[in-house]
């Protein structure tokens, strides 16, 4: 199977995976759309200016070229930049929202969305070339101009592909960096050069020089494609690996590279010409991309860097000794030497202030040459001695651009009248027996020695630790061997104060907003500061002066911290008081209130423990002297409660009780009644009071629920519930019963009934002792339960049931007298051969009933059909709906012979049946011989053997005249009698 072939067997399995797979994104978006100069001008960078740009091969700035935007992350190390694939840049080198998908390996396809763009040919010879002469398929190139300011250019790339790690071994997909210009040689077009490099090696970057797999055996096309070198597998990512770690690169490419360099040896100022180019190999189906860094195409390669010394922080010289140095420095060495010119300038005058290795007297600026085959070459700067007192000053060094000597780059060195050192620790005051770390601004490369060299834990170092037992001046001096710079010294002063003795007083209890003055005692007698601290602080007049006044307005045990602290930081004194205030006030939780006779009442107070509490009167309670006493009451009183505390404004609080008397109530005898009948209840109440409330519960019944005497009217039995009680509650309950008996006992049969004329009702009655019927009339005796009436129009009586409670029933019968049967069975009949006929009585009767029951299709409809052979008569009896019966008779009579006739006259497009047509009037059954109609010149317009079928009126389609015209009929009866008839009939029109 050709390689082909295993892409395309694959490509069914990969499109599946773009189905089922998706992941979050690392990369953010690609761009297209972009013109080749737009992405020309996104790769460069410093030091090169670019022009010419162009698309070559299948290069489509919709489909195979764009801008990339990426969050970088540990396996893929670009930010932004351009790409060229040989497919799709849309749905390949940076798919947003497809990846690796979860649990694929190399064999399963291993990406989650196939980026291939076939487009089939557009080879390009110089990758042909760099693959050994290898088909080239779907080839995207950029090409364009450029111009470098230094000797080297680079750039820097990723290379990734689809083929990773499937077709690794057998397809060698491509790409090529291929620079041609002056100094350049190669065997590719235009003697170009490819610097797409295996780092350290002259290895073109590709799928399998990169990662070849693991058989590359001299005699296969993984050792072939390499030829025999690689894999440098320390270049290559996994993207399966890296999802399968949690490494999001939003890449549907299997794998790609380490973040490389492509770098090239120029002249400077000269034109060069540059052609990205990658492709297919061997087949067009699985695509390969690079991306190219952007910004990093640059040839700013020579570097200025200041050296010194001495730092401060930035490199500097002293005047007459200590010089300063400028490393001039190229990336990569040449076989020619390198010339770099250079001005000077800043806020030292040259050659007043300095002087420097490489300007020959008069020159307008500076040139310093980088040896052949060396990267490195040096300017020397020293500093001239005036004797002036000079604040430092900035020496710029400006590098030049070698073909326009335009400023591309400067660095700074700095003169100084003498070497910077000064300490950075103020004079200090410290307690007894503290250290103090001095800090020193000056150079490491600086030599330091300390005097006195007591108390001090290195004399030699720069930064030290002194301990003095007394006040003691320290005198530092700092020297730079080897220099001939006069050393610089510094003095700080230590100074040594006592600790005091700091006694604020005992602590102290207060009432609310009262004062206090403070007066602490402090020893020995020295200046100090003072800091009142603390969260009771905030009610003091001042917290900084020895004696402040407190007023404290919030309640609680505010503590207070008083720092007193000489000029010795540190060295400070402490103490602290703690000040308790009390509340100026109680808090009575009960309000006046209203009681029942004989309740008990808890009195709530909230004040402080310390305070004393004394209750007047003394009447109802249980102890006057407590805080929180019971109270209870018989009649109404006002108390008042006084808390005391010494020093403290006497607290007064009061509030009244009143008492409500407890009712006892008879809501009177139980009571009998009949439905619809009324009973007024009396309810006695003791003591007298009148505010007292009445509340009968269920009141629905009731004519008021809410006084003592109510009327009730319910229909059902009763137990009410009466409850008085005064306007707090005070109550007293009793029940009466009420028992209701039903005044819906009785029952009637019938209620309603219809009846034929002249018939009878027995109506009857139950349930009661007693009863009367109302009216009389039609009936043999009112009085009882059961009497008879025969009435001979509708009547409604009304029946009056006692029973034994003494209640009254009533009830209604209704009888209707309906009218009587009225039924017309229909004319005699006479049916011919093969015909029945169809009953249809008529009158007022619902129901029916046919005697004899033979030759009738039904013996129990209204109108059943009749097929006798011989003449009958039917009797029926009909019945309505309220039983009212009635009977009639129809005879049909039976001719045992066909009639056959014709009409005289008809008239064709009438629009009526019975005469549009000329046909054989029927009665009976017969068979049609011939049936012809001439017209007036015996000419034939008509003819059938259908006796079902007549003449239109027309002939050969044509409607005929009005006129007369001639028919002849011949037939035989069911019997076999010959029917023949002629005649004449008028077409009317």
């Amino acid at each position: 199977m050709n390689s082909f072939m295993k892409h395309k067997g694959l490509l069914l399995v990969c499109i599946f995976t773009l189905l089922v797979t998706t992941t979050n994104a690392q990369m953010n978006s690609v761009v297209v759309n972009s013109n080749a100069n737009v992405l020309a001008q996104m790769l460069a960078g410093a030091g090169v200016t670019v022009s010419n740009a162009g698309f070559f091969g299948k290069c489509d700035s919709t489909v195979s070229a764009g801008q990339f935007y990426a969050t970088p992350n540990s396996v893929f190390g670009l930010d932004s930049g351009i790409v060229l694939s040989s497919g799709n840049v849309l749905t390949g080198p940076l798919a947003v929202g497809v990846n690796i998908g979860a649990g694929q390996s190399p064999g399963t396809c291993g990406q989650a969305q196939f980026a291939s763009s076939v487009t089939n040919g557009n080879s390009d010879p110089d990758l042909a070339a760099l693959g050994n002469n290898i088909t080239i398929n779907d080839a995207c190139i950029l090409e364009f101009d450029f111009v470098p300011l230094g000797d080297t250019v680079k750039f820097d790339y990723v290379f990734g592909s689809e083929e990773y790690d499937i077709f690794n071994c057998s397809i060698n997909d491509i790409f090529g960096f291929f620079i041609s210009g002056p100094g350049i040689t190669g065997p590719y077009s235009n003697s170009s050069a490819n610097i797409a490099l295996i780092p350290g090696t002259t290895f073109p970057v590709a799928i399998s020089t990169i990662n070849n797999g693991n058989n590359a055996t001299p005699g296969n096309s993984c050792f072939t494609n390499t030829g025999g070198n690689g894999p440098f597998t320390q270049y290559y990512v996994s993207n399966i690996d890296s999802f399968n770690a949690g490494i999001v690169t939003n890449m549907s490419y299997t794998g790609f590279t380490t973040t490389l360099t492509a770098l090239a040896l120029v002249t400077p100022c000269s034109t060069y010409h540059l052609k990205l180019a990658v492709g297919d190999a061997s087949d067009q189906v699985y695509d390969t991309g690079v991306f190219l860094k952007a910004g990093s195409l640059s040839s700013n390669a020579i570097t200025f860097t200041p050296i010194s010394n001495l730092i401060n922080p930035y490199p500097y010289i002293v005047e007459g000794c200590a010089a300063g140095f400028i490393k001039v420095k190229r990336p990569v060495a040449a076989p020619t030497p390198y010339t770099i010119n250079y001005l000077v300038g800043g806020s030292a005058n040259y050659p007043a202030d300095y002087n420097v290795s490489t300007i020959p007297p008069g020159a307008p600026f500076g040139q310093v040459t980088i040896p052949a085959n060396d990267t490195v070459a040096w300017i020397v700067f020293g500093g001239i001695q005036d004797n002036i007192a000079e604040p430092i000053e900035e020496i710029r060094i400006y590098q030049l651009a070698p073909c326009s000597n335009n400023i591309v780059d400067s660095v700074s060195l700095f003169i100084s009248d003498t070497i910077q050192m000064h300490i950075n620790t103020p004079d200090t005051a410290v307690c007894a027996e503290d250290s103090v770390h001095i800090l020193v601004f000056g150079d490491d490369s600086l030599i330091y020695s300390w005097t006195p060299t007591t108390n001090i834990n290195n004399p030699n170092i720069k930064e030290p630790t002194v301990s003095p037992n007394n006040t003691t001046d320290y005198i530092v001096c700092a020297t730079l061997p080897n220099s001939g710079c006069a050393p610089k010294c510094d003095t700080v002063k230590i100074t040594i104060n006592q600790q005091p003795n700091v006694k604020i007083g005992n602590d102290t209890t207060i009432c609310l907003q009262q004062a206090i003055q403070f007066n602490p005692v402090i020893t020995p007698n020295q200046n100090y500061s003072y800091t009142w601290s603390g969260p009771g602080s905030g009610f003091l007049n001042n917290t900084t002066i020895p004696n402040p006044l407190g007023t404290f307005t919030q309640l609680g045990n505010w503590p207070i911290y008083l720092q007193v602290e000489p000029t010795a930081v540190g060295c400070a004194g402490y103490d602290t008081i703690n000040v308790f205030i009390l509340p100026n006030d109680i808090t009575l939780h009960n309000g006046d209130t209203t009681v029942c006779k004989g309740a008990t009442i808890p009195i709530n107070v909230t004040g402080h423990a310390l305070f004393n509490y004394t209750w007047s009167p003394t009447t109802y309670l249980n102890n006057p002297a407590i805080e929180d006493p019971i109270s209870n009451p018989l009649s109404d009183v006002s108390y008042t409660v006084t808390a005391t505390y010494p020093g403290c404004i006497p607290m007064v609080k009061s509030f009244d009780i009143t008492v409500e008397p407890v009712p006892e109530i008879n809501a009177g005898p139980d009571r009998v009644m009949c439905q619809y009948d009324t009973v007024q209840l009396h309810a006695l109440v003791d003591p007298p009071f009148g505010s007292y409330t009445y509340a009968w519960n269920p009141g629905g019944d009731l004519s008021n629920p809410t006084i003592p005497d109510p009327v009730f009217g319910g229909l059902n039995n009763v137990n009410l519930q009466l409850i008085v009680s005064t306007p707090i509650g005070c109550a007293d309950t009793d029940y009466v019963s009420i028992t209701v008996h039903s005044i819906e006992f009785a029952n009637i049969n019938p209620s309603e009934t219809t009846i034929c004329p002249r018939d009878s009702v027995q109506l009857q009655a139950n349930g009661g002792v007693a009863y009367h019927w109302e009216p009389a009339l039609y009936l043999n005796d009112q009085n009882i339960s059961n009497p008879v009436s025969k009435p001979l129009e509708y009547i409604e009586y009304t029946v009056y049931s006692t029973s034994q409670f003494g209640c009254t029933d009533t009830d209604k019968v209704r009888i209707q007298v309906a009218s009587d049967g009225v039924l017309d069975a229909g004319d005699d009949v006479t049916l011919y051969p093969g015909e029945s006929y169809q009953i249809e009585p008529s009158g007022n009767c619902l129901y029916f009933n046919w005697f004899p029951n033979y030759h009738l299709s039904s013996t129990s409809i209204e109108n059943p059909i009749a097929n006798p052979p011989v003449t009958t008569q039917y009797f029926v009896t009909g019945t309505t709906e309220y039983g009212c019966a009635v009977t009639d008779s129809i005879t049909i009579r039976i001719s045992p012979e066909t009639v056959l006739d014709l009409p005289n006259a008809f008239s064709p497009g009438s629009g009526t049946s019975v005469n549009d047509e000329l046909r054989i009037i029927k009665r009976g059954l017969a068979t049609l011989n011939f049936f012809r109609v001439y017209n007036r010149w015996g000419e034939l317009v008509f003819e059938t053997t259908d006796i079902e079928k007549g003449w239109n009126g027309q002939y050969k389609g044509k409607p005929q005249p009005m006129g007369t015209y001639v028919f002849v009929v011949e037939a035989k009866t069911s019997t076999g009698k010959r029917f023949y008839k002629q005649g004449n009939v008028t077409l009317i029109r």
